[in-house]
């Protein structure tokens, strides 16, 4: 994960709108040679300065056809395909490039959302405020195409008017595109599902999780999480982040390797506060550490009105049995059953029912079985894997009389 002196991201891949669709060969079509040549460009600046670099991935997301009156779940599925296609597909670019998740060449990469029309809509950017905001971007890559460069020169005639245009050393490259299709606006509308869960809007959303060693599924489970809360500044709008508490992790696999929960907790806050903020910080944090009387829990007021609740759980239910007024819940497919267990106990309680939206889990699936995928896809989406990974190093080099290992 990235330094503390390192904490505001240097390096940014601005992305067209896919022109044939969400799915993922039509992704892979289009992006794989950009992401290819714009993180192994970021992976050996990390080698050679010996920390970790963040790379911000800015990618279109139209919401045109979004009626103010809608929900913002009505985008989820829409959304959903895009973000899961594009972090599986990152996930193979890591693989093929071996460009590791906690190793020597670590990238840590994450997709923010920008409307490539005038809406904000479900996006926390549009094209003028992601050119504008206050991030000290020294890489900047675009996309060779047409349709790039276009884009490329509206984002710096933008940011070259703002406050934050001039980063002393700043490097702008072009990056390979694959296909250079008629530009559309509004992107891929033929393979909009338009799917809404339900007509209901929801202010106060909650998710739960180890979130340890934060992973590309954690992210996408995060930024699913954030796309369901609504953005109405006129009311009271909250996230609620469960992290679950040390002591009920002492018989996890390769225990020794786990992130404290202080640690889990700040790798959680630092992506949050990057897909949803434009300047990537808060308006105020409250902290509270007594463990003797509480679980530990951080407030984070945004500049936006969000209020995002990080509170130490316990047991699978956490605040959503004693906080009413959630209603949504956001998990994992592997954790379905769990969404059942708290409605029943709301229940009990005589409580409405949460709106239960489910995060499909990452998984090779056919690319793994041709075989396009040289280093195990688990070992960049698995918690377990990555702390494995860390014990096997550890342990060659200790064998080595503490000469540090070559990345797996």
């Amino acid at each position: 994960m990235a330094t503390k002196e390192q904490q505001a991201p240097l390096w940014l891949l601005l992305l067209t709108p896919s022109p044939s669709g969400s799915s993922f060969d039509a992704l892979k079509n289009a992006y794989e040679p950009a992401l290819i040549q714009s993180l192994q460009a970021v992976s050996a600046a990390t080698k050679a300065s010996g920390t970790t670099q963040r790379m911000d991935i800015a990618l279109g997301f139209s919401t045109s056809g979004m009626a103010k009156s809608d929900p913002r779940s009505s985008q989820y599925s829409d959304l959903h395909i895009l973000l899961g296609n594009m972090y599986k597909l990152l996930c193979m670019v890591y693989s093929k490039s071996t460009i590791g998740i906690e190793f020597d060449n670590d990238v840590d990469a994450r997709f923010i959302l920008y409307d490539p029309t005038s809406d904000r809509g479900i996006c926390t950017f549009n094209r003028e405020t992601l050119a504008a905001c206050r991030r000290p971007w020294k890489h900047i890559f675009f996309m060779s195409s047409d349709q790039g460069r276009r884009l490329r020169d509206t984002f710096l005639q933008t940011r070259e008017m703002s406050q934050y245009s001039f980063v002393q050393g700043q490097d702008i490259k072009d990056v390979d595109t694959a296909v250079d299709a008629p530009y559309s606006a509004h992107g891929p509308q033929s393979e909009r599902i338009s799917m809404s869960h339900s007509s209901r809007r929801h202010f106060s959303v909650a998710v739960g999780g180890t979130f340890d060693h934060l992973h590309p599924g954690h992210k996408l489970l995060l930024s699913m999480t954030a796309s369901v809360v609504e953005i109405d500044p006129g009311q009271p709008r909250k996230l609620t982040i469960g992290i679950t508490g040390d002591t009920l992790l002492k018989k996890k696999q390769y225990a020794e390797h786990l992130q404290d929960w202080n640690q889990r907790q700040e790798c959680v806050r630092d992506f949050l506060l990057s897909i949803l903020e434009p300047d990537a910080s808060s308006e105020s944090t409250e902290r509270n550490d007594n463990q003797e009387t509480s679980a530990r829990s951080v407030r984070d007021e945004l500049h936006s009105g969000l209020i995002i609740n990080y509170v130490e759980i316990f047991d699978p239910f956490g605040p959503t049995i004693t906080d009413e007024e959630i209603s949504a819940l956001v998990i994992s497919g592997e954790t379905r059953s769990g969404g059942k267990a708290v409605n029943d106990r709301r229940a009990e309680n005589g409580w409405a029912p949460l709106e239960i939206f489910e995060v499909d889990v990452l998984d090779a699936g056919e690319d793994k079985k041709r075989g396009s995928t040289e280093i195990d896809f688990e070992d960049k989406i698995s918690s377990t894997e990555i702390r494995h990974q860390l014990h096997r190093r550890h342990a060659h080099g200790s064998r080595d009389n503490g000469t540090a290992a070559q990345t797996v």
